[in-house]
């Protein structure tokens, strides 16, 4: 059972004075979603239908109230059909969950936010170095960009949108925070407009996503069984984009539709 990570292009990132950056007169964005996020590692065992014969949760320092939504939970995930290896009636895999928290009156409500099978799913993005740098005017706040781009056969961005903005354990108000993803989001696709992609990284002309991340805190932090803080936009659809993702091949184990973002 094996899932494969589509290609992601990943920019090294410069950090240098806010100088030159341009006020922003606009009207002020949206506020951002605040959400807590974690990993969750493990493996799971399914039959040729799909349904959930065994689990483990093999995170260590996991807070008992997530482990234990994810033990009623998973047995009861269903999978779409898959083929098991001749002579085989049942089939384990490495399941990489992400789990988000949401602040509600009562508390906080747990939902699966995303989830991986397969071997090598530690490796969901590829990084490659590239010759575009960016002066961020932001020296304490970590943040991913998630940027469509489409490329030609000349290694130059015809078209560019930005899919989403993430800030990790961001301090400020919501309006500071919303600021700060706005400008993030244009210096990225900026860079990505400006780069030249290669061959190695993709085949061309073609379609692929370029995450922009900013580290002037260190690395962020994605170790399982942490939470971390998201303060993000929403994600949004760039038809062309979405067209190329629906076209590409479903990955072996996959959940029943509904799952992804139901409550646990």
């Amino acid at each position: 059972m094996r899932r494969t990570a589509p290609l992601l292009t990943a920019f090294a990132i410069a950090f240098a004075s806010p100088a030159g950056i341009a006020r922003d007169d606009a009207p002020p964005p949206a506020p951002l979603d605040e959400i807590m996020t974690m990993r969750v590692e493990g493996t799971i065992t399914l039959d040729a239908a799909g349904r959930v014969v065994a689990h483990e949760i093999t995170t260590k320092k996991l807070p008992d109230a997530v482990r234990n939504r994810l033990d009623k939970a998973i047995p009861s995930w269903t999978f779409k059909p898959l083929a098991m290896p001749e002579g085989k009636a049942t089939g384990t895999t490495s399941m990489d969950l992400m789990i988000g928290a949401i602040k509600v009156p009562e508390g906080h409500l747990i939902r699966l936010e995303d989830a991986a099978f397969g071997e090598g799913i530690g490796a969901r993005e590829s990084r490659v170095a590239t010759r575009t740098y960016l002066e961020s005017p932001y020296r304490s706040t970590n943040a991913i960009v998630r940027v469509a781009a489409r490329v030609d056969g000349e290694g130059r961005a015809q078209d560019t949108g930005s899919l989403r903005c993430t800030l990790f354990n961001a301090g400020g108000d919501a309006e500071e925070k919303a600021l700060i993803c706005r400008r993030l989001e244009a210096l990225s696709v900026e860079s990505v407009q400006l780069a030249k992609f290669r061959t190695f990284n993709m085949e061309m002309p073609g379609i692929t996503e370029v995450r922009v991340v900013f580290e002037p805190e260190g690395p962020i932090d994605e170790r399982p069984g942490k939470w971390r803080i998201e303060s993000r936009t929403p994600l949004r659809s760039i038809a062309w984009y979405a067209a190329k993702r629906a076209g590409e091949p479903a990955p072996m184990v996959a959940l029943s539709d509904g799952i992804i973002g139901a409550s646990l």
